[in-house]
């Protein structure tokens, strides 16, 4: 027996159209148009009595799609019981549960962007913390911007980092040292600045989100180092001008150590010294003797006091 049934208008191209059913031994087998749009957006299923069954569409027609299924009675027929497409129940549209992280979508920039210098300005740290310091158990990726601003004209203000950016991966306290010699020139002005994203492990459960936006820039001044080719050239400088200062304090030395050994009296020279020792040849010529300390002659003579006064 073959039951022909027509559910819809043909009219209404929005609905399953041309429904057929086969009954074989208690079992039905029907066939449908269905417009394809319309089947990219809702599923449809055949329902008999309580039984539902999700059919098979294969593309039949332009635009059209003809759907078949088979529902088994298991030879209990109701003859009261009709036959009907409907849209799927939405309990019924779900094919399978899948678990997923409820995720944040991150458009405040971090707050609190700290510079710091340490070690006597060898060495600058940057400090920041997150817009929502609660969600501790996400990860997050910062990105690091910071430049010379002597590379930019006066008049620019970056709306976007104006140089490559530095990928900072952190879930709490994050922070970036920078030292001097390294990323840091001396005798420059740098301007810092941060934004952060969501970087789950698993990001097929957990979208990413959109970068930040960027925070307040702040900035940093490196004190100045002398040049290595300065330095090259001064110390040999030094070292010659040292050498040349010593020979010539060593030849001054001598000659104002001559000149006040020349200015130190001297008692060889004196006249009253030359005057004595004339009066001393005159005694020895005249036979005067000198025994223990005092002038003793043989005779009377009048050279005796000048003589003691000569050996006192």
């Amino acid at each position: 027996m073959e039951t022909r049934l027509t559910t819809e208008e043909e009219r209404d191209n929005a609905k399953p159209q041309n429904l057929h059913c086969n009954d074989t031994d208690a079992n039905f087998t029907c066939s449908w148009h269905v417009r394809e749009e319309i089947s990219e957006s809702i599923d449809f299923d055949l329902y008999y009595n309580e039984k539902a069954c999700q059919p098979k569409c294969l593309q039949d027609a332009l635009k059209y799609l003809t759907c078949h299924c088979n529902i088994m009675t298991d030879g209990d027929v109701n003859t009261s019981a009709y036959i009907s497409v409907k849209p799927r129940k939405p309990e019924k549209s779900i094919s399978s549960v899948k678990s997923f992280r409820l995720c944040l979508i991150y458009q405040l920039p971090p707050r609190n962007l700290t510079i710091n210098e340490t070690k006597r300005g060898e060495a600058f740290t940057a400090t920041w913390k997150d817009t929502t310091p609660e969600h501790r158990d996400f990860h997050y990726l910062y990105e690091l911007c910071y430049w010379n601003q002597s590379d930019l004209k006066q008049i620019e203000v970056p709306n976007n980092c104006p140089v490559e950016p530095e990928e900072i991966k952190s879930n709490q306290d994050p922070s970036k040292i920078f030292q001097l010699g390294k990323q840091l020139k001396p005798s420059s002005n740098y301007s810092v600045m941060v934004r952060v994203r969501l970087n789950e492990e698993n990001k097929k459960h957990c979208f990413q989100g959109p970068w930040s936006e960027w925070s307040k820039i702040q900035t940093l001044t490196t004190k100045a180092v002398p040049s290595l080719i300065v330095l090259y050239i001064m110390i040999p400088i030094c070292v010659i001008i040292f050498v040349l200062f010593a020979v010539c304090g060593y030849s001054a030395l001598v000659r104002y150590t001559k000149q006040w050994d020349e200015s130190i009296p001297n008692p060889n020279k004196s006249t009253i010294i030359k005057g004595l020792q004339k009066t001393k040849n005159r005694l020895v010529m005249h036979h005067v003797t000198f025994q223990n300390g005092s002038c003793l002659p043989y005779e009377e003579h009048l050279y005796v006091e000048p003589c003691n006064n000569i050996m006192m």
